[in-house]
């Protein structure tokens, strides 16, 4: 009897943890409809978003639960004909007056995001203010500050020069102090687009492109402080003429995603997928995840996107931006979907989001466009 008693408690046991599980996921975690056919808006306003290529995460040493959006607002211009038929300072998508501003939302959802801060740009009064873009930001457990790195350009066309000023801050709400206007990154003195990454052992990362030798790409580690540069490097790897970098960590391998050039392209991008097991490489190609299969997907320095401005040849009509991590673990891959705005201003353009799906030894799934999904937050 000892025994049947003792087996019944223990199943009694198991049943009654199962529950408790089940409960706290069911409390933990909200279902959200992301809609990919309208834009995101404020909900304080109802306005459209002006949010475009920025980081998109929750800060753990926050511990408030929110999602914190980082993001570019660009100038309220007509978009060019071409994205990019001008890349000179002061044509739309490169004006002077673009801000970093933050965003804040419980769910992710459509309409939850609500606007904290307009601009945290710290540029000193009487500086040249550049073209700014890509604004990304980290937590650094090491100094327990926030760290806010920003792509800067100056200039135009070929005579154009850009740099990664790093700003740092108390809170991800700053305000941001200048820490330098130029990252010693050592592989370009012409750096594009980048994405920085802080491993599981508090080490800082920076995966960036490179201009000045014809958009090649290398991973470089990071100062403990996360401004500047230790020169260990990866080296050039993967292809040339690329964009629009990601890196993150899953299941102890490391992603680099990135895809061919597409300046404000309104076909989109494809999104070549590399893996290592160390965060300096050696990365390998495993797939390409964004151009419709049987396309071309490679590229040359005369055509951008999935071989040329073929709308239909992207899958996801966008150009990769980011990789958020939920709390319930799921990958979603954000695109921007440039002069995507009804009204054609370049501050409206809407994003793309899409769950990544993962097959065997790491792989990431082809991207297949969605009008709308459900997502665990």
């Amino acid at each position: 009897r000892e025994v049947i008693y003792a087996e019944t408690m223990l199943r009694l046991s198991v049943v009654c943890l199962a529950f408790v599980a089940l409960f706290q996921c069911s409390m933990q975690y909200k279902t959200v409809t992301i809609n990919n056919l309208k834009p995101r808006t404020d909900n304080s306003t109802g306005k459209i978003m002006n949010a475009h290529d920025g980081s998109i995460q929750q800060f753990s040493s926050m511990g408030d639960g929110l999602y914190y959006y980082h993001a570019a607002s660009y100038d309220y211009c007509t978009e060019q004909p071409e994205g990019c038929t001008s890349f000179r300072v002061g044509t739309c998508g490169f004006g002077e007056d673009h801000n970093i501003s933050v965003w804040v939302s419980d769910t992710l959802g459509q309409n939850s995001w609500q606007l904290l801060r307009n601009n945290v740009l710290p540029i000193p009064p009487g500086k040249q203010r550049g073209v700014v873009w890509r604004p990304h930001v980290v937590y650094n457990p090491n100094t327990k500050h926030y760290v806010l790195w920003w792509n800067n350009f100056f200039g135009g066309g070929a005579g154009g020069h850009t740099y990664y000023p790093a700003a740092t801050s108390t809170s991800p709400l700053g305000p941001f102090s200048l820490q330098t206007t130029h990252v010693n990154v050592t592989q370009s003195e012409h750096p594009g687009d980048f994405a920085l990454f802080v491993d599981d052992d508090n080490t800082g990362y920076v995966l960036y492109t490179s201009w000045a030798t014809g958009g090649q790409i290398s991973v470089e580690q990071l100062t403990p402080d996360f401004t500047a540069s230790t020169g260990k490097s990866s080296g050039f790897f993967g292809h040339s003429h690329v964009e629009s970098p990601v890196m993150f960590k899953k299941d102890g391998l490391y992603y680099a995603l990135f895809g061919p050039s597409c300046c404000y392209c309104v076909e989109g991008s494809g999104v070549f997928v590399f893996v290592a097991s160390k965060p300096l490489g050696p990365y390998k190609e495993v797939s390409e995840i964004g151009c419709q299969p049987g396309t071309e997907k490679h590229h040359s320095p005369d055509s951008t996107g999935c071989w040329g401005y073929l709308k239909e040849k992207s899958t996801t009509h966008s150009q990769l931006n980011y990789v958020i991590v939920t709390k319930a673990g799921e990958y979603v891959y954000t695109g921007d979907r440039w002069q995507s705005a009804p009204d054609h201003l370049k501050a409206h353009d809407f994003q793309y989001w899409a769950p990544l799906q993962w097959g065997k030894n790491g792989t990431i799934k082809h991207l297949k466009w969605v009008d709308s999904f459900e997502l665990k937050v």
